[in-house]
């Protein structure tokens, strides 16, 4: 079993970089079922990206930010 925390999903999220490329190769090797979610981690993202929300300046900022919420959903 491994559980991923907020900070392994902000890595894999940005999807650029080294450490995510490591991750990524890192959780191909395994299967799937094998990784979890813990909902502090999800409950960090939705405070986060409606934090963003909040702060934003223009309608695509705010479009970015509930982009970003429906991708955490999926």
């Amino acid at each position: 079993m491994f559980i991923l925390n907020t900070d392994h999903l902000w890595i894999l999220q940005r999807q650029r970089g080294q450490e995510s490329e490591a991750l990524s190769h890192r959780i191909q090797q395994r299967a799937e079922s094998r990784f979890f979610l813990t909902i502090i981690s999800f409950q960090e993202q939705i405070q986060g990206w409606n934090a963003y929300i909040a702060r934003a300046k223009d309608e695509d900022s705010v479009a970015q930010g509930y982009g970003k919420l429906e991708g955490i959903l999926s």
